[in-house]
């Protein structure tokens, strides 16, 4: 399985593809949230399911509707601001990373350079006696 590409989406974007059928699927798998996402649409359709054994078919269409779309928007929101965060801060130690060790490399050189000069001030005194 391939991994997700790991960066920031836009949360009104992921809110806009929470509401189309199907492309909801990849809008959840893109912040690694699939399967709670189909399991929160079997919870709603079989929530629907009950309602409409227990009256009108069109009650049933109307709740499922009223409960599920607004309920799926904000649990998109929710989760592509709690997967921006993440990206984010994922983003921040790599940086924090590369740059200790930049700052390691430098310091190597920085003694290997002092000990160059070392070596050569020593031959230099050795050529001069």
């Amino acid at each position: 399985m391939n991994p997700v590409a790991r960066e920031v989406y836009s949360v009104k974007f992921q809110m806009v593809l929470a509401i189309i059928p199907v492309v909801d699927l990849w809008a959840a798998y893109r912040i690694e949230r699939l399967r709670f996402w189909i399991l929160f649409w079997i919870g709603i359709v079989m929530v629907g399911m009950v309602l409409g054994v227990i009256g009108d078919p069109v009650i049933e269409t109307v709740l499922g509707l009223l409960i599920g779309i607004p309920t799926a928007l904000f649990l998109m929101r929710y989760f592509t601001i709690d997967w921006n965060k993440k990206i984010e801060e994922e983003i921040r130690q790599d940086s924090e990373k590369k740059k200790f060790e930049q700052e390691e490399m430098k310091e190597e050189q920085h003694q290997l350079d002092l000990k160059e000069n070392y070596e050569a001030d020593e031959e230099y005194e050795e050529s001069k006696d």
